[in-house]
């Protein structure tokens, strides 16, 4: 539930797994993967912001791991981007980006 309200119902991006394009935002099935056991440990490090106006750009490089139901994990650094536009005095996410950083990148 608190998860929504930081992003718009029609926010689009590239997710950890690289699949395609995600489009929109499911509180439900957000609900539903938790649930079943999804779990998040990830910290966020070189967090950049630049404002202008109405709209913030975040960059920064996220490092930890996914764990999907039946243990599977996914482990890794991956740069992230982040597009929020303020309405009505809220911030929400429009578009994130996440992609595998090298190690030197």
């Amino acid at each position: 539930e608190t998860a929504a309200t930081h992003y718009d119902a029609e926010v689009r991006g590239y997710f950890l797994d690289g699949g395609g394009l995600v489009t929109g935002f499911n509180p439900q099935a957000l609900r539903a993967a938790f649930d079943a056991g999804v779990q998040a440990n990830l910290s966020i490090q070189q967090m950049d912001v630049s404002v202008r106006d109405n709209v913030a750009v975040v960059a920064g490089r996220l490092t930890g791991s996914i764990t999907m139901p039946g243990g599977g994990q996914t482990s890794g650094v991956w740069r992230y981007t982040e597009t929020r536009v303020r309405s009505g005095g809220v911030w929400k996410v429009i578009q994130y980006h996440f992609s595998p950083a090298n190690q030197g990148g």
